[in-house]
């Protein structure tokens, strides 16, 4: 680099002054002035890069050593070459992809790449550093999807305003971070337990929620309403919970809900629509984002302490084996939820200015009307209207529903009549039929399959794969069968083999016998037809008396008619 004079360009004057400072840097670093990492990133160094250069200016007496030797490029510039860019751009599209994108594997794809193409391949760092020049949203689009790229860069102005409870209820599902056993062998595992909520957004409280052990349904929502609706004393009765545990619920004015096939039926909307409910659907998921943030609170402060817990992620879990710590069945784990969100619901929440759910909830119902209550004597209508229905034809024997058969008085005189017939998932014990424009009740009869009265279990128990009717389950029975059929194969052998000697010795016989009687006696001749004759004599007979002895055939008188020996060969 040549010293500063009136022809120096405006490069040349930057490098000077750049390297007059980072003389004066180092000067500064040496007499304990600065620390080391601060004088890194005051000079954007790495440490072998400080290294070098102090070492350059140990053995300098002024800034000029720390001038460059050349102009080199200019900062952003490319070395690799525009085939070697285009590969670059090419792997990142095709392999920077899902959830186990990485630099290194697009790196990794390039390696085989450029050894096809005859070219060199690029260091991993100029990897990494050109899909870091891509722009962050795409990066993570292509790693996590367009949904959770939406969720995390797209705008999301303004939020819905409410001014008192039950005026906007937000319904979700979840699967609940924890494993369950079976009820009759704690061995077995059941599987994550699916949580239904219903959230009201002025209070933060958490006014219903149902629990399942399959994907959610039509049935989960039409429980959660009725959940959040009516009262919950029977429900907690039921898990040896205080009824006092949840006293609040009311008549809500708006469920919103996504656009989940489960709430857009037709028999949610018609029930919604005739108890004055507007449904709504967002739009966009975080829309919805109360109950979103709802249910990772339950599952990071409520859910994850529970033995058998998944956890929201691998990186928590380590070496945490929720199957082998899994100690809950799906009943148990029901009430400990219940009384979860008893707890939640008298916890303070920042959003209300460090009050609970319970406490907004009563003071709003302190000072105005009490909410909107279904009055008992509607309230078994109420809830039929949101339980699942069928239709189904009235048998002899009844109602044949659920793996199990009804019947009762009102359905005398009714066979072969479809009716609309509907269900408690709660209690299975009956169903209600619709007759003559009511709902009557229908007793269970039989329970051919002996499966339980809640519907939840119901539905995990008859997916489940068990005995198949006609299964042979005991080891000797099957050993015997095993047996007897080996025996049938030897024997079906044997007579395969005794009627195929009997062909092989009747075919060595015949052609003895053709060996004995030529077809033509006289060479050259046509023998005449022969006459039947009655004279019946044995085939050895036969065969004895006319072996030739040393008789020529010449010596055969022909002038007589032949006799036919057919005594044993018809």
């Amino acid at each position: 680099m040549a010293n500063l004079n009136s022809a120096s360009s405006s490069i040349d004057i930057l490098h000077h002054r750049r390297a007059m400072e980072r003389w004066d840097i180092f000067r500064r670093y040496k007499q304990g002035e600065l620390p080391m990492d601060v004088a890194m990133r005051v000079m954007n160094l790495k440490k072998s890069m400080f290294y070098r250069l102090l070492g350059v200016v140990n053995r300098s007496a002024n800034y000029e050593c720390l001038l460059p030797g050349n102009k080199g490029c200019n900062s952003g510039s490319r070395y690799l070459g525009n085939k070697v860019e285009k590969l670059i751009d090419d792997a990142y599209e095709d392999h920077y992809e899902g959830s186990s994108a990485s630099f290194a594997n697009v790196w990794r794809q390039l390696q085989a790449i450029t050894k096809v193409s005859d070219l060199k391949c690029p260091s991993y760092h100029a990897v990494r550093i050109r899909i870091l020049e891509k722009p962050e949203i795409e990066r993570f689009r292509k790693k996590y999807g367009v949904e959770a790229a939406d969720q995390k860069y797209s705008p999301r102005p303004g939020s819905k305003q409410t001014n008192r409870p039950l005026e906007w209820v937000q319904i979700d599902h979840t699967l609940a971070d924890v494993m369950l056993v079976d009820s009759q062998d704690r061995t077995q595992l059941i599987g994550r337990p699916w949580v239904t909520l219903a959230i009201c957004k002025h209070t933060r409280l958490i006014l219903g929620f149902y629990l399942s052990l399959l994907h959610p349904s039509a049935v989960s929502v039409a429980m959660v309403i009725g959940n959040s609706v009516a009262s919950k004393s029977s429900l907690l009765t039921k898990l040896g919970i205080s009824e006092n545990a949840l006293p609040r619920h009311g008549l809500m004015e708006t469920i919103h809900t996504d656009n989940a096939a489960e709430f857009t039926s037709d028999i949610l909307r018609s029930a919604c629509e005739s108890h004055d409910i507007k449904l709504v659907s967002r739009r966009r998921k975080h829309y919805g984002g109360h109950i979103e943030r709802l249910i990772g609170t339950m599952m990071t402060t409520k859910v994850h302490f529970l033995r058998g817990t998944t956890f929201s992620n691998v990186l928590r879990r380590r070496d945490y084996s929720p199957e082998k710590k899994a100690v809950l069945t799906f009943q148990e784990f029901c009430k400990d939820f219940v009384v979860n969100v008893s707890v939640y619901n008298s916890t303070t929440h920042s959003a209300l200015q460090n009050k609970s759910p319970n406490q907004v909830w009563d003071e709003y119902y302190t000072k105005n009307p009490r909410p909107k209550i279904i009055d008992s004597s509607e309230l078994e209508s109420f809830r039929i209207d949101f339980f699942p229905q069928r239709l189904k034809k009235i048998q002899p024997y009844g109602i044949e529903i659920l793996g199990r058969r009804y019947y009762g008085t009102p359905l005398k005189g009714l066979v072969g009549r479809e009716v609309l017939v509907k269900f408690d998932p709660y209690d299975l014990t009956h169903v209600f039929a619709l007759l003559q424009g009511s709902y009557q009740l229908i007793p269970l009869s039989y329970n051919y399959k002996s499966r339980s009265l809640d519907y939840e279990m119901y539905r995990y128990e008859r997916n489940q794969k068990g005995v198949r009717n006609g299964t042979i389950t005991e080891d000797e029975a099957l050993g015997l069968m095993i047996e007897a059929k080996a025996d049938l194969e030897a024997a079906q052998q044997k007579t395969q083999e005794a009627k195929k000697g009997r062909k092989s010795e009747a075919s060595r016989t015949h052609k003895a016998a053709k060996e004995i009687i030529p077809a033509n006696s006289i060479p050259g001749s046509i023998n005449p037809p022969l006459a039947v004759q009655h004279d019946r004599i044995g085939i050895l007979d036969y065969l004895i008396a006319s072996r030739p002895a040393d008789t020529h055939a010449e010596d055969i008188d022909f002038s007589s008619q032949p006799k036919i020996y057919d005594g044993d060969l018809k």
